[in-house]
C-alpha cells in the first residue's frame, strides 16, 4: 500500500530454483561472498543445479568424468577463458592435471604467450569448432632490436617430460630474438614431452616450426605449417617421433630474423616420421631430409617445389631409411628427386592432389591469410579484456 514501509521478504519465500537462476549471474569470484552470507545462501551456491547451469553457459559439459562427479568439480578442474581465466597465458600457466581449457573464440582478440612450460596433462578447445583462436609472440619479442633478453630464443609453448598436451584450432605466429633454432627459437618445443594438434597453423618469422627432442612424441593431423624462417619440423634423438596426417608444410627455411635462408620443410635426424597423405612444397631446401640413422616414411604425399631434392637421404651406414608409397614428386629445384636415387622405390603419382585440411589451413598454405598481427590491437587492452558472459563476468 502506497506510503507504507515494505516488509523484506525472507530469500525461503523465493523459489529455490529461481534463487539458483539468480546466482548462476553472479561473477564466479562473488560466490565465496554470497555462501558465508547465511548457512541458506551456501547450500543455494552449492546446489548442483547452478554448476550444471554454469557447466551448459561454457561448454563444459561433456567433460564430467562420470556420474559420481559432481557439476561443481567439473566446473573447478576445467576452466573457460575468459570467463574464469581472462587470458590463455594465465590458464596455461595454473592449468590442472588433465583437465580441459575452454576458449570462447567469439570476439576473443589475439592470446600473446611466451615461453609457457606445460607439466601435466591438457587439452586446449575452442568453441565454437568451428572457429580458430590465434596465439602470438609478445610484440616485445618480435624485434632483435627491442626483444629483451628474457624473451630471446623462447618458444611459444614448451612441453617437457611426463606432459601431454592437446591443441584444436589454435593458430600460432612465433616471433624470437636470437638464432638458436636447436633449444628454442620455435613456436613449439617438445622435449620428452607429447603433443597432438588437430587443425592447427603454425609459423615462426624468426626460427622453426616446431622442435621433438629427447624422446618426445608428436602428432599433427590436418595442420598446416608455413613460412618459418627455418625448417619447418625438427625430429631429433633416436626416441623422437613425429606423425603427420593430412597436413601442409610449405614455404619454410626462406630465412628471417637471424636465420640464413636454405632449410629443409621436415628434417629428421635420428629420430623417425611418419608423413601420410600431405603436401610438402616449396620449402627453400628439400622437402624431406633424413639423415644420421633417421627413419622416415613417406606415404600418398605430395612433395613439389622445393629448392633442392624432394627426399634427401644421408648417412646410409648408420641405418637411415626411408619407405616411399605412392607419392607424386614434381618441379623439385634438383633432379633426381630423391638422393641417392637407389632410396626412390616408391610407386609413383603423377597427379598431384594439392593442398590438404580444411578452408582455413589450406587458405593459409597458400599465403592467402595474413601471417602478421592485426593491426589497430592494444596490447595491454588484450590482455585484460574480460567479456561480458550470461555468468555475470563484466569488462
Amino acid at each position: 500500500m502506497m506510503g507504507e514501509a515494505l516488509i523484506p521478504l525472507s530469500l525461503k519465500y523465493i523459489p529455490t530454483e529461481l534463487l539458483v537462476l539468480v546466482v548462476t549471474y553472479l561473477p564466479k569470484n562473488n560466490l565465496p561472498y554470497v555462501a558465508i552470507a547465511c548457512s541458506f545462501l551456501n547450500e543455494i551456491v552449492k546446489n548442483e543445479s547452478n554448476w550444471r547451469i554454469r557447466c551448459d553457459l561454457t561448454h563444459k559439459s561433456d567433460l564430467r568424468l562420470n556420474k559420481q562427479t559432481t557439476w561443481l568439480q567439473t566446473y573447478r578442474h576445467n576452466d573457460h577463458v575468459p570467463v574464469d581465466i581472462p587470458t590463455l597465458q594465465l590458464a596455461l600457466t595454473s592449468i590442472s592435471p588433465n583437465s580441459t581449457i575452454i576458449v570462447d573464440a567469439t570476439n576473443l582478440p589475439p592470446q600473446f604467450c611466451s615461453d609457457i612450460t606445460i607439466e601435466k596433462v591438457a587439452t586446449v578447445r575452442v568453441f565454437p569448432s568451428t572457429s580458430t583462436i590465434t596465439i602470438m609472440s609478445p610484440a616485445d619479442a618480435q624485434s632483435s632490436s627491442s626483444s629483451p633478453s628474457s624473451h630471446k630464443n623462447k618458444p611459444i609453448i614448451r612441453v617437457v617430460a611426463g606432459a601431454k598436451l592437446t591443441l584444436n584450432n589454435c593458430r600460432l605466429l612465433h616471433s624470437s630474438s636470437g638464432s638458436d633454432i636447436w633449444r628454442g627459437n620455435c613456436a613449439v618445443y617438445v622435449n620428452k614431452g607429447e603433443v597432438t594438434m588437430n587443425d592447427c597453423a603454425i609459423m615462426s618469422r624468426t626460427g622453426r616450426g616446431l622442435i621433438n627432442v629427447s624422446g618426445g612424441v608428436v602428432t599433427l593431423k590436418t595442420c598446416t605449417v608455413h613460412d618459418c624462417a627455418a625448417t619447418g619440423v625438427y625430429v631429433g634423438d633416436a626416441e623422437s617421433s613425429c606423425n603427420f596426417q593430412l597436413c601442409n608444410i610449405v614455404r619454410c627455411g626462406r630465412g628471417g630474423g637471424d636465420i640464413p635462408h636454405g632449410h629443409s620443410g621436415v628434417y629428421v635426424e635420428t629420430g623417425k616420421g611418419s608423413v601420410v597423405n600431405s603436401f610438402i612444397g616449396d620449402n627453400a631446401l628439400t622437402g624431406v631430409t633424413v639423415v644420421r640413422g633417421g627413419q622416415v616414411v613417406l606415404k600418398d604425399c605430395d612433395i613439389v617445389s622445393n629448392g633442392a631434392e624432394a627426399v634427401t637421404i644421408e648417412d646410409i651406414d648408420r641405418g637411415t631409411a626411408a619407405m616411399l608409397e605412392n607419392n607424386c614428386m614434381q618441379n623439385n629445384g634438383q633432379v633426381p628427386d630423391v638422393s641417392p636415387e637407389t632410396f626412390d622405390d616408391s610407386s609413383r603419382r603423377f597427379d598431384c592432389k594439392g593442398l590438404r585440411g580444411p578452408s582455413l589451413l589450406r587458405k593459409i598454405a597458400e599465403g592467402l591469410e595474413a601471417t602478421t598481427e592485426p593491426e589497430g590491437i592494444d596490447h595491454d587492452a588484450a590482455e585484460e579484456l574480460v567479456l561480458l558472459s550470461p555468468l555475470g563476468v563484466a569488462a
